[in-house]
């Protein structure tokens, strides 16, 4: 009996950058990217890109990120580390996507039930009554 071995990269989409951006000293920038896809059926997905030196370039850092479901138009912020600057280039890969599930953000219902004790309640109010009014 033959097995099939199923292409584990056929399921790893990787990220790249979509167009030349010059990354200028000692600061972040937003550079633009894509997440490649194989077929014209292949679904968008919310994935993160994990931080990690990008190949190539001295001192470039990306940043952790969450990457919204669609494959262009999308911007992640890379770190240039050096004192010039420098251009990555179109195609240079950033890393593996690794596929995420997005959780919605609580409720205002949800933060009305965590109850304060009554010490951490009377913090918050002398800490409240410190602030200025505006």
């Amino acid at each position: 009996m033959q097995l099939h071995k199923e292409d584990e990269d056929a399921h790893v989409r990787r990220l790249y950058v979509a167009e030349d951006t010059v990354l200028l000293p000692s600061q972040q920038t937003e550079v633009p990217v894509r997440v490649i896809h194989r077929s014209r059926r292949d679904e968008a997905r919310a994935g993160m890109i994990e931080n990690n030196e990008v190949p190539l370039l001295r001192h470039v850092y990306s940043a952790r990120s969450l990457i919204p479901a669609k494959f262009s138009g999308i911007k992640v912020p890379l770190l240039n580390a050096d004192h010039r600057s420098q251009v990555i280039r179109k195609g240079t890969e950033l890393g593996v996507l690794h596929e995420t599930q997005v959780i919605n953000e609580a409720t205002e219902e949800v933060k009305k039930e965590e109850e304060l004790s009554p010490p951490e309640a009377l913090a918050i109010e002398k800490i409240m009554k410190q602030l200025p009014t505006k």
